[in-house]
């Protein structure tokens, strides 16, 4: 118990001390993962009609991939992303009315659909960071410009099918958790949701369709995505060194001196010494002899 409590204590210490690194530095991020387009609704227009729903797309799951270059002014991260999606056709739901628009009403219901459809995505995001040392989290709001392409096949028919691409302004919302594994880099995982304003492809039509009035398709791509992520920090600010340790403490005092007396001889003995007898007085001197004798 008491080792798992040390492991625990030292990998919360190096934990803090990396991620705390991050703040005020730039970095780099690589994000891969699936995506999911929701299915897309196009409307059908002519010289004449207008109707939503005409052709609903159905797409299988995809990859998504993205460069990433910001800088973590602390609370708050500001970044560059450049993005590629790509997701295969599964079905179209066609209309009745997108069906009598192009002569064939037996068109109408799901159609087996083959191809892809591919966004390539420039954006500016903002980022609001969560949480303390150790693991964290963002979320945050992107803007940006999208560029999708459309590509399709129908089974039985070609009617409706198209391949064109448009470019509109593009929107994000972003969730992200991640932990550092070293000074400089994190993993994580990251939502993304991401649609498009409205797209217009065609006209199509114009020459080669025979008594069909020339037409255009329009709508919007909306998608989800779970992306794996990793990301470099260049530079990331050393920890503040620790404080100098304190002084010693100053030594002790020296101990007083011991008492002392002066005695009568005029040596200096310690007090609880006694004096020195003094030395006995000298004899008294021969009488001097009568006169006379």
């Amino acid at each position: 118990m008491r080792k798992l409590t040390i492991a625990a204590a030292i990998a919360s210490t190096f934990l803090a001390t990396a991620a705390n690194a991050r703040d005020g530095s730039p970095y780099l991020e690589l994000d891969f993962g699936l995506t999911k387009p929701q299915a897309t609704p196009l409307r059908y227009a002519n010289s004449t009609d207008s109707f939503a729903n005409a052709l609903k797309i159905y797409h299988k799951w995809g990859f998504d991939g993205d460069v990433v270059a910001g800088y973590d002014f602390g609370m708050f991260r500001l970044e560059g992303e450049a993005a590629y999606k790509r997701s295969s056709l599964k079905s179209s739901l066609i209309s009745i009315e997108a069906a009598e628009a192009v002569g064939n009403a037996d068109l109408t219901g799901s159609v087996p659909t083959s191809g892809h459809v591919t966004v390539g995505s420039g954006m500016i995001n903002g980022l609001l960071d969560l949480g303390g040392p150790g693991v964290s989290g963002s979320i945050g709001a992107g803007v940006g410009l999208a560029r999708v392409r459309y590509n399709t096949a129908m089974n039985p028919t070609s009617a409706l099918a198209f391949s064109a691409s448009d470019s509109a302004f593009a929107y994000q919302l972003l969730a992200e958790v991640r932990a550092p594994v070293s000074d400089n880099i994190d993993v994580g995982l990251k939502y993304r949701y991401f649609m498009t304003d409205r797209l217009d492809y065609g006209t199509f039509c114009q020459t080669s369709c025979g008594t069909i009035a020339p037409y255009t398709l329009s709508g919007k791509y909306k998608s989800s995505s779970l992306l794996a992520s990793l990301t470099y920090n260049i530079g990331s600010v050393a920890p503040p060194p620790p404080p100098p340790p304190p002084p010693p403490p100053p030594p002790p005092p020296p101990p007083p001196a011991p008492a002392t007396q002066t005695c009568p001889d005029g040596s200096v003995i310690l007090a609880t010494e006694a004096c020195p007898a003094p030395p006995p007085p000298p004899p008294p001197p021969a009488p001097a002899p009568e006169r006379g004798s």
